[in-house]
């Protein structure tokens, strides 16, 4: 496994310099040049990995005829169902109800 290449970005004086996290003894994260601190860490683009190929093709897409097409007008098309909004439970209409009343006493 390759060790992960980073470009950082000197603070003070804004050089760029590539970081090889290998484990040596140069680890601290500053400027070779002026001695600041270095932000701004940037992965370096790996080298692209050519595609495994294989002798399996991706299938087409399977299309099903209409089971029942005299049912149907030749102008159909169904429509999308819209997700229904859930109901309150009972127990929190419950509880609000409760909260209203104890706000309007104190009010």
């Amino acid at each position: 496994m390759g060790h992960s290449r980073k470009i950082a970005t000197c603070c003070y004086c804004g050089r760029r310099s590539e970081l090889v996290l290998s484990g040596r003894v140069q680890h601290e994260l500053s400027c070779g040049s002026c001695g600041a601190p270095l932000h701004n860490m940037k992965r370096v683009p790996s080298q692209p990995v050519p595609p495994e190929v294989s002798g399996v093709q991706p299938r087409e897409k399977t299309y099903y005829r209409d089971p029942y097409p005299q049912a149907r007008p030749e102008s159909y098309k169904p429509h999308k169902t819209r997700k229904q909004k859930r109901r309150k439970p009972w127990g929190r209409k419950l509880f609000e109800e409760i909260v209203d009343a104890v706000e309007d006493i104190f009010d």
